[in-house]
Formats: C-alpha cells, structure tokens, sequence
C-alpha cells in the first residue's frame, strides 16, 4: 500500500538530504583521478589515485543508502506492495542462484559482485519511499552538478594532459570528462541529469535550455552513446504532443547521425571498434556462438561467474593484489551474462522492451526516454557500479513505476506523487 503524503514527508526528510548531499560530493569522490588527468600523472584507467579512505567511504555509501531505505520502509503503516515483493524475491533467487552455481567463489568476489547487483534491489526499496519532493530535491541538486561538471570540462579543453588526445590543428583536449574520472560516464550523468530535471520542470523554454546544456556538456566528452542518447532526448522533446508518432523515425536517424558525426573526431574505425567490439565480447562470453547441445545451452543460460563481471574486481586486483579472477566487461549486458547468467540478459532485455512498449502505448513520454536512454548505456556502460548514476537511475524508475507509468491504469493524483 501506498502511504499518506503528509505523513511520509515527516519521516523521509533525513533520506532526502542524505541522497541530495551524496549527490553534490561527486568531486570529492574522483579528485584523484580529474587531477591526475590535469597534470598527466595518470598511467592508465585502472590504478585508483584518490585516497583509499575516500573510495571505502564511497564504496559503503550505496550500502548505507540500501540499508537506510529498507529501515524506513519498516516504519509503522509503510510496507511493499506486491511489485516490491516480488521484484526483491526475483532478485534474491536469481542471486542466490548465480552464488551456488559458482565455483570457487572468494570473499572479495562475492563482495564485489553484491555491490554490483544492490542498486538492482534499490530500485525496489525506493518505490515506498519516492515523492514529488525528493524528486525535486535530486532533480536541483543534478543540475547544479551538471553545470558544475560543464565548466569544469570547459577548463580541462585547455588545461588537462592529452590523455584521450588533442583535437586535430589544436591544443585542445579532444576528450573531456569534467568531475568524472572518464568521458563516457561523464556523458550518462549529464543525460540522467537532464531526464531527471524533467520530472519537475514543465516550463518548455528551461527544459530547452537544460537540454541545450546537456548536449554541449556530453559533446565535449564525444561519448557516442551520450550523443546518440541526446539526440534522442532532443527530437523527442522537438516533437512535443506528436512524440509517438515521431519516435519510431527519432531513434534511427539518431543513430545514423551519430554514425556520421562521431567518426570525424574519433577515427573512422570507430563504431567498428566500439559497437563491433562490444558485440563480439557479448556474444562470446554468452556461449550463443558455440552451442551445439543442451548442456552448451544450459550452460548457457545458467552458467554464472558471481562477482567477476565487475569493475570492482578489477580495482581490488590491479590495485591491491587481492586474489580475484574477473573477467573483461565494458557494459551492463555483459556484466549480467557473466554475473548472473544469459537467462539475467534475456529476463532484462524481455523487461525492458515490455516496459518501454507499455509506456509508449500509454503516451509516458519521460518513462520511455528513461528505458531507451538506459538501454543505449547498458550496450557500453557498467551502469550499476558508476555512482551517483546507479542511485539516480533507481530513484527514477522507482519513481516512474510508483506512478504506474507502465500499465494502462490512470496515474497517481496525489500531493506526494
């Protein structure tokens, strides 16, 4: 059941602030890494150079964050509904599943592959919990960071080593990543920060303008995922009351316009490189390629390497020599085969497509902006271990899905939704 509005914002106000003040501490978590682009100390994008204590704290953040919402959805006349039940007893048998079906599993692996997995049950925890007036509060504080991370990406265009190298005829970096410790995840905050400035901001001249932001900011870093996804976002929000009927042709021609832009600055090799790599690497680590019985496709679907598909797994190793066995992932998709298995891929991309099918259908234009956008950044980026990106992504599908922007029902009408 949903709670009374008045009486939820009395007792969240404390989870508010401390999602808020997570937020606006994004440079203090990746200073090391932004100043050792700034003086070209950097070596390369695996060794940490901001403080041990300052990477632990902001490890265990996303955990005290869990904790903290799972302890408030205990208070008295606030308890889950039956899509928090079931999505959290799906989730824990399908971790408990890849933790059984894997050998060998270490202490570290296991850690780093619940960390991994946590913003999943976040998006379930927050669905209590999400009103208009955290959305409000996390929607203002993005935009302040997104400008924030603007002008310092403007200043590192001058100043910072030519790590991804120099635009050519120049002195001017050709990659720029601002508060981030690389480009692309610069990219997906800034275009999770746009859609969530969205949910509060109805004014068509501002959303224009946080937009046109958004799309300077994510074309300094040359993301191409990011320029696709904000093209999306623009001719979506161009076509105003006839967005359904534009969409179908706003997808692909954003896709072809990132085709032909992208290769002028990053070579001509590289959507052959990126999308063709990716697809490779998915492809193989997946098994499809190579089944030839039912035990090959078994294997398959249910075969399970719990905590290896993880960037955690690579820091604790290349940085600390702790004994872990991880495996390459550069995207969300990959991440899920090796972590949890091919049946975790299917089951996602299956939902995936179901939800952005019913919010179409249903005219949520913000709804389905938010599953195409994610779907874009699951193909190249490990979404769930970038934060803040993971607690944004999970407010606002908690958020979309507390206000049933996925069935056909009339949404929520009231004060707190």
């Amino acid at each position: 059941m949903f709670k009374d509005p008045i009486e939820f914002s009395k007792k969240d106000l404390f989870l508010q602030w401390f999602l808020v003040i997570s937020i606006l501490m994004v440079p203090f978590f990746h200073y090391g890494e932004v100043l050792a682009l700034l003086d070209g100390s950097i070596h390369n994008q695996v060794t940490l150079n901001t403080a041990l204590p300052v990477i632990i704290f902001k490890y265990v953040l996303v955990l005290a964050i869990a904790v903290l919402a799972f302890a408030m959805c205990k208070f008295p006349r606030v308890s889950f509904s039956s899509v928090e039940n079931w999505g959290v007893v799906v989730l824990f048998g399908m971790s408990a599943f890849a933790v059984l079906m894997t050998d060998n599993l270490g202490v570290w692996s296991f850690l780093a592959g619940c960390r991994w997995l946590l913003p999943f049950y976040l998006v379930f925890f927050f669905i209590p919990l999400i009103d208009k007036a955290l959305i409000e509060k996390l929607a203002y504080a993005s935009i302040l960071m997104m400008v924030l991370n603007c002008i310092m990406q403007l200043w590192e265009l001058a100043y910072m080593s030519p790590w991804w190298g120099l635009l050519a005829g120049t002195h001017f970096a050709a990659r720029v990543p601002g508060l981030f410790p690389v480009p692309s995840t610069s990219a997906m905050f800034t275009c999770f920060a746009a859609l969530l400035s969205f949910f509060v901001i109805e004014e068509k001249r501002m959303k224009w303008l946080i937009a046109t932001v958004a799309m300077f900011s994510v074309f300094l870093t040359l993301s191409g995922t990011g320029f696709g996804a904000m093209l999306v976002i623009l001719g979506t929000l161009a076509s105003g009351s006839r967005w359904r009927i534009c969409f179908p042709v706003i997808v692909p021609v954003s896709y072809e316009l990132t085709k032909l832009v992208m290769p002028y600055f990053r070579g001509e090799g590289y959507f052959q490189v990126s999308l063709g790599g990716r697809e490779d690497m998915l492809s193989g680590m997946s098994g499809m390629s190579g089944i030839s019985n039912w035990s090959d496709l078994a294997q398959s679907l249910f075969g399970a390497n719990f905590g290896a598909g993880t960037a955690t797994a690579w820091l604790l190793k290349f940085n600390y020599s702790i004994d872990t066995h991880p495996v390459m992932t550069d995207s969300l998709l990959a991440q899920l085969v090796v972590n949890l298995g091919g049946i975790a891929l299917l089951g996602y991309l299956l939902l995936m497509s179901v939800a952005a099918l019913l919010a179409y259908i249903s005219d949520k234009q913000l709804a389905v902006l938010w599953l195409i956008v994610t779907g874009f950044f699951s193909i190249t980026a490990p979404i769930t271990e970038a934060f803040p990106l993971n607690i944004m992504l999970a407010v606002a599908i908690a958020y979309l899905i507390r206000t049933r922007c996925f069935s056909f029902e009339s949404p929520l009408r009231w004060q707190g939704a």
